[in-house]
């Protein structure tokens, strides 16, 4: 019987660092497919890319209207997770905190993770804030902590809503006016 379960624990190590090595493959396969897609839509992040709100105020300067101050980054990203911004910890509460965590894809091809906190109140005159901490990620510890699936799927649905968009319709009534323009300028000559 001690023989048997030598056996059995050996086989039981051997197959968790075959696990061991397996994920890591996995990681790094998924690293290096994310780096590609990343290098393949690079050129479209900045166009894409915004500045998120890391901290909020709203207070009562007055008792019927609240007042909100918000802050945002010096720095413009892609949000590759949903929903944007800080969640309550108990919505149907009269108060409690933020939290949560938002991914962004910078336009140089880095990776930004912003974790919220702060509390939140329902009643009149208290007041209620959040903050984003910025935590810089290597694409290694964003396909670790993130589906790379996931994450590619929200790049391509970012480029799908912006081609559906009106960027299109709004660049063909630029060079329309322009034409206008230049056909009134050419007869005021």
């Amino acid at each position: 019987m001690l023989q048997e379960l030598t056996g059995k624990a050996g086989q039981v190590a051997q197959t968790a660092a075959d696990s061991v090595t397996a994920r890591a493959e996995q990681l790094d396969a998924e690293a290096e497919l994310l780096s590609c897609v990343v290098e393949r839509v690079r050129p479209a992040i900045g166009t894409l890319a915004s500045r998120p709100v890391v901290a909020s105020r709203t207070w009562w300067p007055e008792r019927t209207c609240p007042t909100t101050d918000e802050t945002r980054a010096d720095w413009r990203g892609l949000c590759l997770t949903t929903p944007l911004g800080p969640m309550e910890d108990h919505p149907r509460a009269n108060e409690g905190g933020y939290g949560g965590e938002d991914l962004f894809l910078l336009p140089d091809g880095s990776w930004r993770e912003l974790s919220y906190s702060g509390s939140w109140s329902r009643w009149q005159g208290a007041s209620s804030s959040w903050e984003a901490s910025p935590r810089d990620l290597s694409i290694r510890d964003v396909v670790r902590e993130y589906r790379c699936q996931d994450l590619i799927s929200r790049v391509a649905e970012a480029l799908d809503r912006d081609l559906a968009g009106k960027r299109e319709q709004a660049a063909k009534a630029a060079r329309d006016r322009a034409e206008k323009l230049r056909a009134l300028t050419r007869l005021l000559k």
